[in-house]
């Protein structure tokens, strides 16, 4: 069977692409799975054998040759045109895989260097044995992180304080971050004044937006009459406050 070599090295199908993008997201496969590349090697929560299984993914990758496709043949351009097909999209998955992989290192390389950027300079002897930022994450809260009862005590008040304070003009953006962070560590540790759902959490907002006039008392009334008919959650919110 002859065939054709110029259109074999041209650029593979959309249906070839389509279909190796499917297969690297489609759910279970350890692509999809690994998709959030460094936070899933760093994270303290996860077993050290979880993170060594996506370390060991990372390093069978290997780029496909002809020869994995029909012994002896070495180059792509022999191969019969089922088979050229296989490669090609075998090589597509490849380089999402690789992709993913690093992006992987470079989010783990950036996260332990923002550790240590984090940390006073006086405890970096600390970390100084530990590589993944995981290990060295876990060295720092057994050290450092507070008892339960006083850590929760600490995002009650810190929500508390969210409630009494108000933006300036020039700084809206970082104080809506703000409320967003304190509701998230405020919503882990379990706190009472966020753990009720969202309509209780938008209230608290709301009750500082009425602050900031005109434009806060407009928003918090409008706001008000809106959650009594529809619900909304609290980034719903923040969002309409932040355009």
């Amino acid at each position: 069977m002859s065939h054709n070599t110029n259109k074999r090295r041209r650029t593979p199908s959309d249906r070839i692409r389509t279909l190796a993008l499917d297969l690297c997201q489609s759910p279970g496969n350890a692509v999809y799975a690994r998709k959030p590349s460094g936070r899933a090697g760093s994270h303290p929560d996860l077993s050290k054998d979880q993170v060594k299984k996506t370390r060991q993914e990372f390093e069978g990758l290997k780029m496909p040759h002809p020869s994995d496709i029909k012994p002896g043949v070495q180059n792509e351009e022999d191969l019969e045109e089922d088979d050229y097909e296989t490669f090609t999209m075998m090589s597509y998955v490849y380089k999402i895989e690789d992709s993913h992989r690093r992006h992987f290192e470079e989010d783990l390389s950036r996260m332990n260097q923002l550790i240590v950027l984090s940390l006073a300079a006086e405890y970096h002897y600390l970390i100084a044995d530990r590589q993944s930022p995981r290990d060295k994450l876990l060295r720092l809260a057994k050290l450092f992180r507070p008892k339960p009862e006083i850590y929760w005590q600490g995002m009650r008040n810190a929500w508390r304080k969210m409630i009494l304070s108000s933006p300036s003009n020039n700084n809206v953006q970082a104080w809506l971050k703000k409320w967003a962070c304190v509701y998230e560590e405020a919503k882990a540790a379990n706190v009472p004044d966020v753990s009720c759902g969202d309509k209780p959490v938008i209230l608290d907002f709301l009750h500082a937006v009425l602050k900031t006039r005109p434009k806060g008392e407009y928003f918090s009334l409008r706001w008000q009459h809106m959650i009594e008919k529809v619900e909304y959650s609290f980034y719903d919110v923040l969002w309409d406050y932040s355009d």
